[in-house]
């Protein structure tokens, strides 16, 4: 039985009470970054199903889940990189305006 469901973007956490130790599935696609909490240690993640599917083994007892989204070292690079990007585009962009508002400037019209 699973009960206090919290669905978010980067974290989900649920009770579990199961009757024996069973093995469950989430219906949210594994992703470098996920970790996952029992009773507040850290478990193993398994997704080598069909569709990539979060699955993780669960005791006999209550017990409470947390699905956690961390970032990697590689999305922080990625986004060091975007912004980086970003602003490169941005100063060129302003040499841009600055540069033919100055051709703007030199023009004489008769």
């Amino acid at each position: 039985m699973i009960s206090g469901l919290s669905w978010g973007y980067l974290k989900k956490e649920f009770t579990v009470q199961a009757e024996k130790n069973v093995k469950l599935r989430i219906a949210h696609v594994y992703y470098p970054g996920w970790e996952v909490f029992i009773n507040g240690k850290r478990s193993e993640i398994k997704y080598d199903n069909p569709g990539g599917l979060m699955e993780i083994s669960v005791p006999k007892g209550k017990n409470n889940i947390t699905f956690v989204f961390k970032r990697t070292s590689w999305r922080y690079l990625a986004d060091a990189i975007s912004l980086i990007g970003l602003i490169i585009f941005l100063l060129l962009a302003i040499r841009e305006i600055i540069q033919s508002h100055g051709r703007n400037d030199n023009f004489v019209s008769e």
